[in-house]
């Protein structure tokens, strides 16, 4: 078997196996201590162990030992949950062969090393299988029975009442860390899934996913291995949490090892594994166990595994032994040479009392792999002389401490002996000296060299977790700091005209500028901490995406862009609903069925399109889809059958401004109401939502070509930019992502139209209303050229209102300032036109104009 490994991960692969071969020393030793049950020590060091052997050998390609690693993982798990006793006849025995088998394969990888060339890349290891079809074929015995007993007979154990479950307490906030961990899992697995059915020979993806649920599995196990009663673990819902992410697990494996394409109705069936952990998890936040029930979705996963397992082990069986070469003598006389060098240190350790058990055991492993290899390699009188010192180092355990100096002599000799021997078995073969021991294969020098692991643990190491309610406590007081560093310039102009001081304004100035600066840099740092990516949202709607094309039988793609696009993170949670909705309606309205589709030259294949982008101080969000549009005429008939609107005035509205009524409460173009949309409830949700946060919504919308719903947001909710205009007594802020410009007219300008005001603004005619007419409810008709000197000119306000400019006319206009928006209570709320109110660095109360709801 030839094995490509590329150059720069063969010092990694040299790493690799002198750290198996430590450890499959001490799993030999761990499974032997399993037999004496006054003696026996928790399973999750052997497990964690003997998975990190799987783990890395996924790396380098090295099969055989992924799938050995992992059956005797699978069998161990197996005796972990109870359901094969330690006693089985035959059951440790079967464990310590499929280490063995593990070592001879390690031991062939080693000679392959040693033979390689190592100036290619990739360098090529010609490998020969020492055979593992027995032990597989044993170790699988067992997993085999334990699943004919489990699967017919899912868990009905009571689970922990909500009582019970209240009561546990959990240290450190473990159950606070595994939730939001658990969450980020399942999302991971969710899309992965998704993903996955687009493109099925994906090994990355299954790679993924399996990851995912074992991290699920772990982690549960973690937390409820906490739970002070052992009766209360077994019934716990994260324990049923526990076994359905390990089915998962197991179902998925299989596929991965086998490198098999993993059928539809496979993913259908992890998809609801995944809808079921959402559940488990949501329950025990809730402290609602009653959702914690998995029972046929744990069968359906087990007999996934069952079925992959069988195709496995016929392959198995096909495969043919390779022949050993001349070269595995070196490498098993290398093996050697490590194991004595092992038992000199063992032997001088056994003085100390502290060390005496550990190392009589490590000077027993090394001598007991000694005489395995002796036999292998066919030296009689070596396995012999080992043999002896075996039998030596067992009566080593049984004698007191006094009587250990004369067998140790003995041990050392002997030792000593069948060290000169492997000397003299490498010096006859004159092949290259023996590899170097471990501690020598990798100098600290190229570990620094050779950073990734160290770099992602520094960046583990330097992440903290820090509750949303501190950066919003941050956010608000930088907030407010900006607002105080706005005194600074007035100060200096008040000193230096008011009171002729200008080396003191000049001096406030400069400080002024400075705080200004590094309060600039802190809002930005500050706002980075809350921003989050667009993609965290965008990707929890290919699920949905998922489900609607077959529920409602069309064929939908979802296409994202712009997902590194970053937003304020409480923006992102408020925007989740809203763009349900709006997928919802594309899917269910907009999107024709394929035949349909087919017709009009369309691609069968219906594309919904969720863009992200910045612009200025905004991030635009668009929904785009290449369905039948939104009719204007249909949409004009039934405003005038609901009562929304005259004849007379749709004739004004142009077909963009007719297509935006579908965003009215109730409001709907739907032929008829289906199970998924049709109420007219979902884009006044919509709007309702976007608004709230300062954004805007629009719609543009050609017949047969698609549809585009474009959303504005602002950046965050904390601090925004406005200008600052006065109308009546009062000052105001106009925030900036309405404004389009400020321009100062004479009177003459305004012209009247159908009892409307009208003014030509760069060969555009707007529509222009008095701000303190509309704050104060009057007429809109008011005229701002009665009682106006022709002289003075107007202060104008351009704003856009959702794609339709208006002018907004205003006592007097100032410059754009930062402010702090503070929410409107009692009969301030109630005003129209107003979203909330902001103080000062004087203390002045200004309040904040919503120009949507002004009209």
């Amino acid at each position: 078997m030839d094995i490509q490994i590329a150059a720069i991960k063969f010092k990694k692969l040299v790493e690799f196996l002198d750290e198996v071969e430590g450890r499959l020393e001490e799993l030999e030793g761990d499974i032997l201590r399993l037999e004496n049950p006054q003696d026996s020590e928790p399973l999750e060091p052997i497990l964690r162990s003997i998975h990190t052997v799987w783990e890395s050998a996924s790396s380098f390609g090295l099969t055989s030992v992924q799938i050995l690693s992992h059956e005797i993982e699978t069998l161990l798990d197996t005796v972990r949950s109870r359901s094969i006793p330690v006693s089985t006849d035959g059951l440790i025995d079967t464990l310590l062969n499929g280490l063995d088998i593990l070592a001879e394969i390690i031991f062939e990888v080693r000679k392959a090393v040693a033979a390689a060339d190592r100036s290619a890349d990739p360098v090529t290891l010609t490998v020969n299988d020492p055979g593992a079809e027995e032990s597989l074929a044993a170790l699988r015995s067992f997993k085999k029975c334990t699943q004919a007993e489990e699967i017919p007979e899912p868990s009905v154990a009571p689970l922990l009442t909500a009582e019970e479950l209240e009561a546990i307490c959990y240290p450190m906030d473990m159950d606070v860390l595994f939730v939001e961990e658990s969450r980020e899992h399942i999302e991971i697995l969710e899309e992965s899934l998704i993903e996955l059915e687009e493109d099925i020979n994906n090994p990355d993806l299954v790679n993924t996913i399996f990851r995912s649920l074992h991290s699920l599995k772990g982690s549960g196990g973690v937390l409820v291995s906490t739970v002070p009663k052992e009766e209360q673990r077994e019934r716990h819902p994260i324990t049923v949490l526990q076994k359905l992410a390990h089915a998962a697990e197991g179902a998925i494996q299989g596929v991965r090892d086998q490198k098999k394409r993993i059928p539809p109705a496979m993913i259908d069936t992890l998809l609801q594994v995944v809808d079921r952990l959402k559940l488990i998890l949501t329950g025990f936040v809730e402290r609602d166990p009653t959702t914690a029930r998995a029972d046929n979705l744990i069968m359906a996963c087990r007999k996934i595994s069952a079925d992959v397992s069988d195709d496995s082990g016929k392959k198995d069986a096909d495969k043919k032994i390779g022949q050993k070469d001349q070269g595995e003598r070196f490498a098993l006389a290398n093996t050697l040479s490590q194991c004595l060098e092992a038992c000199e240190i063992g032997i001088a350790e056994i003085s100390d009392p502290e060390k005496r058990k550990t190392a009589i055991d490590k000077v027993g492993r090394s001598i007991k792999t000694v005489k395995k290899v002796c036999d292998k390699l066919q030296l009689a009188p070596q396995a012999k002389n080992a043999e002896a010192v075996l039998d030596m180092v067992a009566s080593l355990s049984d004698t007191e401490e006094a009587g250990d100096a004369l067998l140790i002599d003995v041990i050392s000799a002997d030792c000593n002996t069948l060290r000169d021997d492997v000397l003299a078995l490498v010096s006859e073969n004159e092949i290259l000296s023996p590899l170097p021991p471990p501690s020598q294969t990798i100098s600290s020098g190229d570990r620094k060299e050779d950073p990734p692991e160290t770099a992602i643990a520094s960046a583990v190491a330097s992440t903290i977790k820090v509750p949303q309610e501190r950066l919003d406590t941050l956010m608000n007081l930088v907030g407010e700091l900006i607002v105080s560093k706005n005194s600074f310039p007035e100060m200096a102009r008040e000193i230096t005209v008011r009171h002729n001081l200008p080396g003191v304004g000049k001096r406030v100035k400069d400080a002024g500028d400075m705080v200004g600066r590094i309060t600039d840099e802190l809002q930005n740092i500050v706002m980075q901490m809350r921003m989050l990516p667009v993609g965290s949202l965008f990707s929890k709607y290919k699920r949905m995406v998922r489900d609607l094309s077959h529920k409602l039988d069309k064929k939908i793609v979802l296409k994202i862009s712009g997902e590194e696009t970053e937003l304020d993170k409480t923006i992102i949670e408020i925007m989740g609903d809203p763009l349900v909705h709006l997928i919802r309606n594309c899917a269910d309205h907009a999107l024709e069925k394929e035949d349909e589709r087919l017709k009009v030259g369309k691609p069968g294949e219906g594309t919904i399109h969720l863009r992200a982008y910045n612009r200025g101080r905004n991030v635009i969000i668009e929904v785009i889809d290449d369905g039948r549009g939104v009719d204007p005429q249909n949409i004009r008939e039934k405003a005038v059958a609901k009562g929304y609107l005259s004849l007379e005035e749709l004739e004004e509205l142009d077909d963009t401004a007719v297509q935006n009524l579908i965003f009215r409460p109730g409001f709907s173009g739907a032929k008829e109401v289906g199970e998924v949309s049709g109420r007219g409830v979902g884009l006044d949700v919509v709007r309702t939502n976007v608004e709230k946060i300062g954004g805007t919504v629009s719609l543009d919308s050609v017949a047969e070509a698609g549809t585009t719903v474009t959303v504005t947001l602002p950046l965050t909710l904390a601090v925004s930019k406005g200008l600052k205009v006065k109308a009546g007594p009062n000052h105001y802020y106009l925030p900036l992502e309405y404004l389009v410009e400020t321009i100062k007219i004479s009177p003459e300008m305004v012209r009247g139209h159908r009892n409307n005001q009208m003014v030509v603004v760069r060969d555009d005619l707007l529509p222009v209303f008095s701000l303190y007419a509309l704050l104060a409810q009057s007429e809109h008709s008011v005229s701002l050229t009665e009682n106006t000197d022709r002289h003075n000119e107007l202060s104008m306000v351009v704003v856009n209102l959702n794609g339709r400019k208006v002018a907004l006319a205003v006592d007097t206009f100032y410059t754009e300032r930062e402010y702090v928006i503070k929410p409107l209570t009692g009969s301030l709320a109630k005003i129209p036109g107003l979203t909330g109110a902001t103080i000062t660095s004087s203390g002045q109360v200004i309040l904040i104009l919503d120009p949507l709801k002004l009209f």
